[in-house]
């Protein structure tokens, strides 16, 4: 098995066995609602404190695989399911190693 292949099934393990991982919906620009994923979710506050930013400066914050956020675009929206809130995705930051961190809006 490559690394590549070993760091994959390491993703797919923590986000599916991570207590802190919750689900959420993307829905494309169309209107087209893909299924569930799972993600670890940042608030807007919990980002402030995690990171030491300016409460102006603090988005919510979506972390996930790759593989399930492939083909997320700016302006698509990320449904909590458990909430049912809505965030528009306004970035979108791979990070090289199988997770994607998706930059979110509340407006």
């Amino acid at each position: 098995m490559s690394l590549r292949d070993e760091i994959a099934q390491d993703l797919v393990e923590l986000y599916s066995t991570d207590e802190l991982a919750v689900f959420a919906q993307l829905k494309d620009l169309d209107g087209v609602v893909f299924p569930p994923i799972p993600i670890h979710f940042l608030s807007a506050a919990d980002v402030m404190v995690f990171y030491q930013v300016p409460a102006e400066s603090a988005r919510p914050q979506a972390l996930c695989r790759a593989a399930d956020a492939a083909t997320v675009k700016h302006g698509w929206v990320l449904t909590l399911v458990a909430s049912g809130k809505d965030y528009q995705v306004v970035s979108v930051q791979p990070n090289g190693e199988g997770e994607v961190m998706l930059i979110l809006s509340e407006d």
